[in-house]
């Protein structure tokens, strides 16, 4: 009996030695240039070292150095700009996902200590990328620029978009020192400004932020994982809008509502406050059309607000927000007739950047699965449960069959599918008593049967809660991780700590 209890003791112990799984709270800096090689610093805990930095794509790759924590990270020139997932893995386990993002415009580190006007770090080349981060509680960043009379700059920051736990602004000082624009909330809680020098010399930009979430705590916030990516600019950008394709544009004449075809994607402005534009569709009896205003996911400062009207001129309905956006939805059965559709700001705002664009096209049945865990741990010999979340709409009633991509060796998938009528589905994986430890990523694939081309959904989890104030870089992941733990050895010492105990 003693010599189990041994046994045991010395498997525990075995097992305490093993580090916690490695924490990523960010990387310094978040982001680079493609074409371009730089050293990151990962931000957050971690025991062992080295450890392994994974991309999702596979043009960004990471080089642990000697130093801990440090890394060689390497952007091929092929790699699209935009935000991309990593994740950090030892032989302890893996991280959550976090953001690093691949640009094309010339890229700087902001410089410490530059927390007063006096330190302000000079920026000479525009446009530039400065990566930074609110490195502690009451950190502010200044950075001088040289400006003409007449001449205009943008400044958009990222940073809770990016997942830091801050609610940035970005504020802009005269030569003589004086705040003449403050960038806040624009599409979410991160800032824009857009200002034009009214007279000639150094003018000073100031990032700072407040906590989010928010508390009644009074001073600047901050920590070690509070990056940020300020991109600065002479473009004339006046807002942090990206443009969108559209198949005509807004032409009506005065208040006339404008007709429009079935599909459509047309492009609007609402150019004046209180402007409200009309347009008028025709639909058959039991048209299953999808209305959707997009403006607030492109990054427009709008508050989109769609009223749609029956044939016989009666009120339908009022729609507003669809989280995580801004951006109203209505799906509509129709009648026999002309529906009419009104646009406007809930604020009543108008100017050059309320813009929006105004699909209306077939409903198609959708559906999405989501998985209640990112980290997918298993031991040989053993099986683990996974739970799928099923929400189907607009008339999805498709059998699916799952399998699982990058699945690794001696891992089966019990065979399972998805009923018609299933809100949600338990994955079964089987290890047998030989497989091989394990590290890697894997996504979720489910099959419509009987489709023809094959039609296949990606399970996912969202990074969106209820504290979220809008959307970030990205909003989910379909790259999930598998653990699994191989066998160990039998313990060499078993017998002999059998012998020694029944000796005593």
């Amino acid at each position: 009996m003693r010599g189990t209890q041994l046994a045991c003791l010395l498997a525990l112990a075995s097992v305490t030695a093993q580090g916690a799984a490695p924490r990523l709270d960010a990387l310094l800096p978040p982001g680079g240039r493609t074409g371009s090689t730089n050293t990151v610093t990962a931000l957050g805990k971690f025991d062992s070292w080295p450890a392994n930095l994974w991309c999702n794509h596979q043009g960004i790759s990471f080089s642990p150095l000697e130093t801990k924590g440090k890394f060689t990270v390497s952007l091929d020139p092929s790699v699209p700009p935009g935000p991309y997932l990593v994740r950090m893995h030892s032989k302890d386990g893996a991280s959550d996902v976090r953001f690093f993002v691949a640009g094309n415009l010339p890229e700087a580190i902001e410089k410490e200590d530059n927390g007063s006007m006096k330190d302000a770090q000079i920026i000479v080349e525009l446009p530039t990328v400065i990566n930074g981060t609110l490195g502690r509680r009451g950190d502010t960043d200044f950075f001088r620029i040289s400006m003409k009379k007449g001449q205009s700059i943008s400044a958009q920051l990222d940073a809770y978009r990016m997942r830091s736990l801050v609610d940035p602004f970005i504020r802009v000082h005269d030569p003589r020192g004086h705040e003449v624009a403050l960038g806040s909330d624009s599409h979410t809680i991160d800032p824009f400004v857009f200002y034009e020098a009214q007279e000639t010399g150094d003018h000073w930009l100031q990032v700072l932020a407040i906590e989010h979430k928010a508390s009644t705590r009074v001073g600047f916030a901050g920590s070690s994982s509070s990056v940020y990516r300020l991109t600065i600019s002479t473009n004339g950008v006046t807002s942090p809008g990206i443009g969108f394709e559209s198949d005509t544009d807004e032409n009506r004449t005065g208040n006339e509502p404008q007709m429009v075809k079935t599909p459509s994607r047309l492009a609007g402005l609402l150019s004046r406050p209180g402007e409200i534009d009309r347009y008028r569709f025709a639909a058959s009896k039991d048209d299953q059309l999808t209305l959707r205003v997009e403006s607030d996911r492109h990054g427009f400062p709008m508050d989109p607000v769609m009223t749609i009207h029956r044939p016989d001129g009666k009120l339908l309905r009022e729609v507003d927000d669809t989280k995580p956006y801004r951006d109203p939805e209505y799906h509509l059965k129709a009648t026999e007739g002309e529906y009419a559709v009104e646009i406007s700001d809930r604020f009543m705002r108008g100017g050059s950047d309320l813009r929006y664009l105004l699909v209306i096209e077939k409903t198609k049945p959708t559906v999405s699965i989501t998985c209640e865990k990112e980290i997918i741990s298993l031991e040989a010999g053993k099986t683990t449960d996974l739970k799928l979340k099923v929400i189907r709409e607009h008339g999805h009633n498709a059998t699916m069959s799952i399998s699982i991509m990058g699945l690794p060796k001696g891992i089966t998938l019990k065979e399972g599918k998805v009923a018609p009528k299933d809100k949600e589905t338990t994955l079964q994986l089987i290890a047998s008593a030989e497989t091989e430890s394990f590290s890697g990523p894997v996504q979720i694939l489910l099959h419509e049967e009987g489709s023809k081309p094959e039609i296949t959904h990606k399970a996912s989890r969202s990074f969106i809660t209820d504290d979220s104030r809008g959307d970030y870089l990205l909003n989910e992941t379909e790259f999930f991780w598998m653990i699994v733990k191989a066998s160990p050895p039998p313990p060499k010492q078993e017998k002999e700590a059998t012998d020694a105990a029944k000796s005593d």
